[in-house]
């Protein structure tokens, strides 16, 4: 599933949002995210980031009714949201050798690539606890790295598709500094119904800066099809 601009209405389905309190599971396993900054060294996340981004764009958004990037601002931050379809998602994946049960299970989710620019001349700081993903009935499940890291284990997918599959998921923690990039995917458990990303960004060297934050609203799962 990919995510997409939306028309509102669709009735609430309880089993994909849960209450601010409440234990995170999705087909019992923990979602919860870790607060920890991204390990990975910058050449190797950025090098898959950089495949990610060109491979995904493959085939020009908008075309067959397939969903439009969406793009916000807030002073110097630019965020932009990028819908994957399933097929996208599967070519992606199985160009660097995950095994058929790994794909599926990734496009069983609402799969989406981010990107994130600091156009102006001071720290903003990356921060995917400070984001929040509503629905009508309450938040979004965000489908972190102990959901997938337990995925992986049950399925026995090889070390090297674990660490390309965690090199190309948004860090959950990252500075960032004057004009510099960042992107990767996220992804959430599947939903009918529109949703949307409030992306707040903290800011200055001691994150004590006024924050930033956008807003994209009347997002939607979408299949291959555009519904």
């Amino acid at each position: 599933m990919a995510v997409a601009q939306g028309s509102a209405g669709v009735t609430q389905s309880p089993a994909m949002v849960h209450n601010p309190g409440a234990t995170l599971t999705y087909r019992g396993e923990s979602v919860a995210r870790p607060k920890q900054a991204s390990s990975i060294p910058d050449t190797t996340r950025r090098r898959l980031w950089a495949a990610l981004w060109f491979a995904l764009a493959a085939g020009p958004a908008g075309a067959g009714g397939l969903p439009e990037p969406v793009v916000a601002e807030s002073g110097p931050l630019t965020l932009r949201l990028v819908p994957r379809t399933p097929e996208q998602v599967a070519a992606f994946y199985e160009a660097r050798g995950f095994p058929a049960p790994a794909v599926e299970a990734i496009k069983s989710t609402c799969f989406v690539t981010v990107g994130v620019h600091n156009r102006g001349p001071g720290i903003l700081w990356l921060d995917l606890e400070r984001w929040r993903f509503l629905a009508p009935g309450g938040e979004v499940l965000r489908l972190g790295r102990n959901y997938w890291n337990a995925q992986w284990q049950r399925l026995d997918l090889p070390q090297a598709n674990r660490s390309t599959f965690r090199w190309t998921l948004l860090p959950e923690s990252l500075d960032l500094r004057p004009d510099e990039a960042e992107g990767g995917n996220i992804t959430f458990a599947p939903i009918q119904e529109p949703f949307t990303i409030e992306a707040t960004f903290a800011s200055g060297a001691d994150r004590q800066g006024d924050p930033l934050t956008v807003r994209l609203e009347e997002l939607r799962c979408t299949r291959g099809d555009g519904r």
